[in-house]
């Protein structure tokens, strides 16, 4: 039985996170998300992501629900003001 792997999107925000760059590890976060947003390893890493910076894990259904590019980037926005509040660079 082959072994599940974590999306690349995981191992680039972690990579990013671990560099220190905790803004780009929130857009691949955000990435991996649209791209698979029931993959449970992925949402497991992102609420972990979340938790450790302080933002609204309640945030992240909304943002898989998203409809729309402005919707998507709106959320993204607001995500971005609350880390950047938290986490100046």
């Amino acid at each position: 039985m082959p072994s599940r792997l974590p999306p690349p999107a995981t191992h680039l925000a972690l990579a990013l996170e671990q560099r220190g760059d905790e803004h780009a590890a929130l857009e691949a976060y955000l990435d991996g998300l649209r791209q698979a947003p029931s993959d449970p390893g992925l949402r497991a890493a992102v609420v972990g992501f979340f938790r450790r910076y302080g933002l609204d894990v309640a945030e992240l259904p909304r943002y898989v629900r998203a409809g729309t590019e402005n919707e998507d980037r709106a959320i993204r926005e607001e995500l971005r003001a609350a880390l950047a509040a938290r986490w100046p660079r």
